[in-house]
């Protein structure tokens, strides 16, 4: 039987493609709410570079005056740029042409690539949901500069060191010791929200690994009466949610994978809370693979026919300082 390669490739475009899309935005609370936020932004302007403009200071010469003061005008304006290297995902589907063999009739073909496709999906899924936690560092530098690069005092991010820019920094509280346990979880949230809140401008978003869940379950159950519209929605989106200070506070396995070097010290993501606010968040696909599927065709050196699921892009940040990492967290009595 003919094999029509351009009608399944058509076929995986038309639908498959928007249920990845719809996956995974509906599957992980940080995609959900940047989706929600519009902050999902194709990045169109080519090149191999994503910037973000940065305002880093206020203008010097502004204050009071009275009738003809001589005024003083800043020519330095404090805006600069981080700038985010465009970084690539690809889950490779294969088809060996023994396997189209034991299957009979056009439609049994295009179920039988629908299952692989699907197997494709689930592993694209969760390679993206961890490099979304990850350093960039992984893979020789390749992986996505995930939360990991962002939530750090101390890391050169989006081509800027904190040393050059004193504002560069993420906001992080760790134990009275560092690496060992703290009791008071709210007490130190707290702590921590104050550091992230400029104004009326706070985290929208707090997500937390399941023993982390339980331990500040443990600690406002009973105490929650209300729930705010924000907190609600992720509820309803079938996420595990509490509140802290009308924000919902989300329960995502993909912390507990997470393996960004510089949380090791304090025993990685497991025992941390991240608070972010999503504000300042992006997440900036090319244009042209953003969920992108490549057309079946001839395996090189190999009878079967292949494919590849592409995403270009990264992860970019435009305010280090609102987000925030709560290390240290007493888990030790959870299972």
């Amino acid at each position: 039987m003919a094999l029509n390669y351009d009608a399944i490739s058509a076929l995986v475009r038309k639908k498959r493609i928007p249920e990845l899309v719809d996956n995974y935005f509906n599957a992980h609370p940080l995609g959900a709410l940047l989706r929600e936020h519009g902050a999902i932004e194709p990045f169109t302007d080519g090149g191999n570079r994503i910037v973000e403009p940065l305002i880093i200071g206020g203008l010097a010469n502004a204050g009071s005056y009275d009738a003809y003061d001589v005024m003083t005008y800043d020519t330095n304006m404090p805006v600069t740029a981080a700038e985010y290297k465009i970084k690539h995902i690809v889950v490779p589907i294969i088809v060996a042409h023994t396997e189209e063999n034991q299957v009979h009739g056009e439609n049994a073909l295009e179920s039988f690539l629908d299952a692989k496709f699907q197997v494709a999906k689930l592993t694209f899924d969760d390679l993206f949901a961890k490099q979304l936690y990850g350093d960039g560092t992984g893979n020789s530098g390749k992986d996505l500069d995930g939360l990991g690069a962002t939530l750090s005092q101390t890391s050169t991010y989006g081509g800027i060191s904190p040393t050059d820019f004193a504002g560069w920094k993420a906001q992080i509280v760790t134990g009275t010791t560092p690496g060992t346990p703290e009791p008071g979880m709210i007490k130190r949230m707290m702590s921590l929200w104050t550091m992230a809140v400029k104004g009326n401008d706070h985290p929208d978003l707090i997500l937390v690994g399941r023993k982390g869940y339980l331990a500040y379950w443990d600690e406002v159950s009973g105490r929650i009466t209300t729930m705010t519209d924000a907190v609600q929605k992720m509820a309803s989106l079938g996420f595990e949610t509490l509140e802290f200070h009308g924000v919902p506070v989300v329960y995502d396995p993909y912390l507990d994978m997470a393996t960004a070097s510089q949380f090791q010290v304090s025993g990685g993501y497991s025992s941390a809370l991240v608070m972010l606010n999503t504000k300042y968040l992006k997440l900036r696909p090319t244009s042209a693979s953003h969920f992108e599927h490549t057309d079946w065709r001839q395996a090189d050196n190999q009878i079967a026919m292949k494919s590849e699921l592409l995403w270009d892009g990264n992860l970019t940040c435009s305010n280090r300082q609102r987000q925030g990492l709560l290390q240290d967290i007493a888990i030790a009595n959870y299972v």
